[in-house]
């Protein structure tokens, strides 16, 4: 039901349902993705704190989930959203380093260097 909930984006109540079976099943292999999708719920509804929250809970919980590597980009992300430019640099740096194959790493590292540019610093990136 969360899932569709949330796929129908009714964020709110999806976030209160994925919540429920991280808090029923907290043990479960799948807790670590119903966690994460905490997080989009918050993400979608532009709840960039909460977001933040569910997705550093992701990272901390269930560090060897499958999600951990989207967790800590879209904490990025979020992080960005807030102006926090300096936390988000750090998990962008930080998902890069941890999961240098990942997909989320390739995403990351397009934003990173995106940022860097950005700065005007003149120099290439070193995470082209």
């Amino acid at each position: 039901m969360a899932l569709s909930d949330y796929n129908a984006g009714r964020y709110d109540l999806a976030a209160g349902e994925f919540a429920d079976v991280v808090k029923d099943y907290p043990y479960d292999q799948l807790s670590g993705h119903a966690q994460f999708y905490v997080g989009e719920s918050y993400y979608r509804e532009k709840k960039y704190k909460k977001a933040i929250q569910a997705y550093e809970q992701v990272l901390s919980t269930y560090p060897g989930s499958a999600k951990a590597p989207a967790a800590r980009l879209h904490k990025a992300y979020a992080e960005l959203a807030l102006g926090q430019r300096s936390a988000g640099i750090r998990d962008l740096k930080d998902l890069i380093g941890r999961f240098p194959q990942s997909p989320e790493a390739a995403q990351g590292r397009l934003r990173l260097n995106g940022l860097l540019a950005s700065s005007g610093s003149g120099k290439p990136s070193p995470y082209d």
